[in-house]
């Protein structure tokens, strides 16, 4: 029996049918295994970014009691270095401390020759360690001198965090404005900036780089818009 134009015709029709479906179902199965690719990454991310909060409280936590000290020579050995440390917490800083006051001190970093490596030191409560901060910043002069730094330890998170409103608050005070930090939040003329906001507007800034920020001092302080803060950044 031979076919005729019309059957051929069909039999290509409904083969172009089956073909459309067989696609169609194979776009389905596609679509249906991206969705549950992606909620399950969506749940790998959560946990993700559950697991380096908690990472991140651990090393806060392990950091509490800890100051760090640049520029204080001494051996790697650690006897030269505590003797350092005393000296410099009784004599410069002018407040008893006795060994039984450290827990613990050891240098950190690459030994490189010509530099001094940091000393993490840790303390025994957060009183002692208020107390040496305060000091610092009333004998900052005698510290200078001695090319002596004493800062907080922070999280790598915590450091970057520090670092960008640090930035924004130099930026609003070459401006002119008052700026501080209180509690990780920048406050520039009464108006609070926090570390998510700051960072989310740079990195909008860094996606638009048409655009164009001009500034011009008012003669009166006044709320800064945040443009003015990430001028020339």
């Amino acid at each position: 029996m031979s076919l005729t134009l019309e059957d051929l015709c069909t039999i290509i029709k409904k083969g172009n049918e089956d073909l459309k479906q067989e696609i169609s179902n194979v776009r389905k199965d596609l679509c249906s295994e991206i969705r549950k690719l992606e909620q399950k990454n969506d749940k790998l991310e959560v946990e993700n970014k559950r697991l380096k909060e908690k990472l991140t409280e651990l090393e806060r936590k392990a950091k509490k009691y800890n100051l760090i000290l640049y520029g204080l020579d001494g051996d790697e050995a650690g006897a030269a270095t505590t003797g350092k440390i005393l000296d410099l917490v009784n004599n410069t800083l002018g407040i008893p401390c006795a060994r039984s006051d450290l827990r613990d001190s050891y240098r950190i970093g690459k030994t490189v020759d010509g530099n001094i490596r940091p000393i993490v030191v840790e303390v025994v409560n957060l009183q002692f360690k208020s107390e040496i901060l305060n000091r610092a910043k009333v004998c900052s002069s005698e510290l200078r001198e001695k090319r002596v730094n004493i800062a907080l330890d922070y999280t790598k998170e915590d450091y970057e965090e520090r670092k960008c409103l640090l930035k924004h608050m130099k930026a609003a005070k070459e401006k002119q404005y008052s700026a501080r930090i209180k509690n990780n939040i920048l406050i520039v003329n009464g108006e609070e900036f926090s570390y998510d906001y700051l960072k989310n507007k740079e990195d909008q800034q860094m996606d638009d780089s048409s655009k164009v920020i001009s500034y011009s001092a008012p003669p009166t302080p006044t709320l800064v818009p945040f443009e003015l803060l990430c001028h020339s950044f």
